[in-house]
């Protein structure tokens, strides 16, 4: 049995212009992969992100007027000043 591995070699293309761009924010301690690797887990967590946002969007809509009227009933119990 092969240890499981923890990356995956494979091979993707790039324009001139996102290549040279890469160049201005990476090191020599960097290479194409770490950086590469490094934006799109920031990438993909902003994307999973914006996925629960909506979710809890859609979730907050379809009980909306359920949670309005709980909360104009704990609004009734409150004292006018």
């Amino acid at each position: 049995m092969q240890p499981i591995s923890k990356t995956e070699r494979t091979s993707i293309i790039l324009s001139e212009n996102i290549l040279a761009t890469i160049n201005q924010f990476i090191d020599d301690k960097t290479d194409y992969s770490q950086f590469i690797e490094s934006v799109l887990r920031e990438y993909l967590a902003g994307k999973a992100a914006s996925n629960r946002k909506t979710k809890d969007s859609e979730i907050l809509d379809m009980n909306s007027e359920y949670l309005n009227e709980e909360a104009e009933d704990v609004l009734s119990y409150q004292e006018n000043l």
